[in-house]
């Protein structure tokens, strides 16, 4: 049996965000200077013991992440391991993209109308002017522009797209 070539892509960028997971989580833990069994003590102290999570929490959950053949990770344990590694709200965010997930919904609630709009936003964003926005940054990395730098390239990017939508 043969994949199509959407099933191909899939497998593909599952793998990547896989890879590009598990390098980013290997630096946070490396930087928080975190054993194995000293992080999932960490993680034991964040979540709550009567969550099912809690018992999954192990050594062998940890290389699984690190080795990027964990293929899944629920929102629940994305944000107890950015509590556990103490992430900034940059670096939570970049968990959450790396592991496929929407930022604007945790562990703790539903996608709201707020959510669903900006999620709306920025897949308008990226389809329509993702271009520019490169261009804008001119080789640099986004980790080099603080969030004030970030907001004007992307208020400039949504003057942009609202323009492209005015014409319809």
């Amino acid at each position: 049996m043969t994949l199509k070539n959407t099933e191909k892509s899939s497998v593909r960028s599952k793998k990547r965000c896989n890879s590009q997971f598990a390098d980013f989580f290997g630096k946070l833990r490396y930087r928080a200077g975190q054993s194995r069994n000293d992080l999932v003590a960490e993680l034991h102290t964040v979540i709550d013991p009567k969550s099912s999570l809690y018992k999954q929490v192990s050594d062998q959950l940890i290389k699984g992440i690190e080795n990027g053949t964990r293929v899944k990770i629920s929102c629940e344990l994305l944000e107890a391991l950015c509590k556990a590694l103490k992430c900034t709200r940059q670096e939570r965010a970049k968990m959450f993209l790396y592991a496929g997930h929407n930022v604007l919904v945790d562990d703790t609630n539903e996608p709201d109308d707020v959510a669903e709009m900006l999620h709306n936003i920025v897949d308008l964003l990226n389809t329509h002017v993702h271009g520019m926005l490169n261009i804008r940054l001119d080789g640099r990395h986004v980790q080099e522009l603080d969030d004030k730098e970030q907001c004007e390239l992307v208020l400039q990017a949504l003057r942009l797209l609202q323009r492209h939508l005015e014409r319809g």
